[in-house]
């Protein structure tokens, strides 16, 4: 399973490090990092394969949150920790596969979400492919 971090805040020195000693410490795998700078904000979008993970994705989740909020991180680095994310292969396959109903691979997702406390769920959306060649019309 993969899950996406994602980090907003006052830039500052070591914050890609403490978030990325955090996902180490359990065994999370990196494996895609975009962030930028925009005016004082660092941004970052981070691809975690928890595959390895030897904690829950609840605990994963509530430890980045507490990074996020414990008053003097966030007091020195001003990152908020807002939206918990997880991202899922996109249900059209699953759907494609099994033959199942979509509507309840949705209220599944919906409910695990809630349980683990996440707000965004990634891949629900069909599959597009790249490089498809033009369609041809009449």
């Amino acid at each position: 399973m993969r899950a996406v971090i994602t980090v907003v805040g006052k830039d500052t020195v070591g914050i890609l490090a403490k978030v990325s000693a955090i996902c180490a410490e359990h065994q999370v795998n990196i494996v895609e990092v975009t962030q930028s700078i925009l005016q004082d904000m660092f941004c970052m979008i981070m691809m975690a394969d928890l595959t390895r993970c030897n904690t829950s994705l609840s605990a994963l989740s509530g430890e980045l949150e507490n990074f996020g909020k414990a008053e003097d991180i966030e007091r020195e680095y001003g990152i908020p920790i807002i939206n918990k994310r997880v991202s899922v292969t996109p249900i059209a396959i699953m759907a494609g596969i099994s033959g199942g109903d979509p509507v309840k691979y949705a209220l599944a997702l919906e409910k695990a979400a809630r349980t683990i406390g996440v707000n965004f769920i990634g891949g629900y959306s069909a599959l597009v492919q790249r490089d498809l060649p033009p369609a041809t019309g009449n």
